[in-house]
């Protein structure tokens, strides 16, 4: 049986349609299976140089006044603050905090990143540089450090009345002239998305069709996280939410462990990992294997310690592919995947220590037939078994024990490369995904 489908696309800000996750793990899996009658896709973008870059920049002229040159400290050491190091560089910045423990004592360009605790005997200022979490930080420090001086830069909230009325009133319209069988949202920050009224309505004018919300690979759900009510909204009004990177996640909200204590209609979630446009994404034997270690996107979090790590042991035979913010140029989609099936080893961590994913480069790597090294996770773990394409490692030693062995046995490493592949060929095939999800959808 064959569907009418309706894609409705929030970007991220970084990237466009055409390099997005939503059309090359989304749409394009989708479109190329048997399961389609016909489709179409809604685009909402709002590029950071197009919109947000004047809000920040408006905000930021506007703090530097009031604060003139007291100290000030940076709250977040991630990738936003390394985007933004120029214009912090231009106030007196004592520190730059973040509760991620691992970071505390290095440095962030040259920012010393201590623990939150230790705020207020740096500065009674403080500046939170995150968009996604603005909110939900602010919050947060309000309630454990309520003498401190804290600044937004974003105020999102306030900016979004005009663009959600666009976007209700475009969806409806669409809804209306093209009647879909299944709307498929791939949505971006809460901050950005619709208010679950909007959606709800949205609902209430077409109630014959069905509605998916994927969820990403979020990085924080602490009790304040916006990602965690917009989940709970999303149970609201979708017939299925799919939960892309970690299957425990659904089980302790099935359990009603918190934060997801209040979580209605969590049957509705699957642990439902996105595949890949397989023609970008996949084995290519013609391409030169230029890459013997590669470890792809940004230095953020933890990641960075292991990228400086497999520098200094491996000099040039390590490549850093840098992603958003890393200061190199943002790889295409097309040109990542053929740096990926031009590398040997792939290497790939986890982020931060507070949530384990199994992360769209795992699935990546396996698609294009490449050897991957996975820092031990117990998400990866429930998808691939060890030798599935995958070894697993769990410090220092452990993986430069398996980057030695498996860059001096090339049977080896071809060894577990295919045993990789015949197991994709079973789940990585748009059938395959796309009938697991109707079956899901309709039972």
């Amino acid at each position: 049986m064959t569907y009418k489908w309706l894609f409705v696309v929030q970007n991220f800000e970084i990237k466009g349609y055409q390099d997005s996750a939503a059309r090359i793990e989304v749409v394009e899996p989708i479109i190329k299976s048997d399961f389609v009658d016909s489709h179409k896709v809604l685009c909402f973008d709002r590029t950071y140089d197009a919109f947000y870059a004047k809000i920040v920049m408006d905000n930021f002229s506007n703090l530097e006044s009031n604060i003139k040159k007291n100290p000030v400290v940076i709250y977040g050491a991630g990738i936003h603050t390394q985007q933004h190091l120029a214009l912090f560089r231009q106030l007196n910045v004592k520190a730059v905090a973040d509760r991620d423990r691992t970071l505390w004592g290095s440095y962030i360009g040259e920012f010393l990143i201590i623990p939150p605790d230790e705020i207020a005997s740096y500065a009674n200022e403080v500046i939170i540089s995150s968009k996604a979490y603005e909110e939900a930080i602010c919050t947060e420090l309000a309630q454990l450090y309520p003498s401190l001086s804290l600044h937004k830069l974003y105020f999102l909230t306030d900016n979004n009345v005009e663009f959600n009325l666009q976007m209700k009133t475009r969806l409806l319209k669409e809804i209306k002239s093209f009647s879909p069988d299944i709307i498929f949202y791939c949505p971006t920050h809460p901050s950005d998305c619709l208010p679950v009224e909007d959606w709800l309505e949205i609902k209430q004018s077409t109630p014959e069709a069905k509605f998916v919300t994927l969820w990403w690979d979020y990085d924080e759900e602490g009790e304040n996280s916006p990602y965690l009510a917009f989940e709970k909204n999303c149970l609201l009004w979708n017939n299925i939410c799919i939960e892309n990177s970690n299957a425990t996640r659904i089980t302790n909200m099935q359990k009603g462990l918190p934060p997801y204590q209040d979580h209605q209609h969590s049957e509705k979630v699957i642990f439902h990992p996105t595949i890949f446009d397989p023609e970008l994404f996949y084995p290519n034997t013609e391409i030169e294997k230029k890459y013997d270690i590669a470890l792809f996107g940004s230095a953020a979090g933890r990641r960075k310690q292991w990228i400086d790590l497999l520098q200094s042991e491996y000099k040039e035979r390590f490549h850093h592919i840098g992603g958003v913010m890393h200061g190199e140029k943002t790889l295409s989609i097309s040109d990542y995947a053929k740096a990926l099936q031009a590398t040997k080893v792939c290497i790939n961590t986890q982020t931060y220590p507070f949530r384990e994913q199994c992360k769209g480069k795992v699935r990546e790597a396996l698609a294009c037939g490449v050897m991957l090294l996975e820092e031990d996770n117990t998400q990866t773990r429930h998808l691939l078994k060890e030798g599935e394409g995958v070894l697993y490692f769990n410090d220092q030693n452990s993986l430069f024990r398996q980057i030695d062995r498996l860059l001096n046995d090339d049977i080896q490493r071809k060894g577990i490369e295919e045993q990789g592949q015949n197991l994709w060929q079973e789940i990585g095939a748009p059938n395959t995904w796309v009938k697991y999800l109707l079956e899901n959808l309709y039972e």
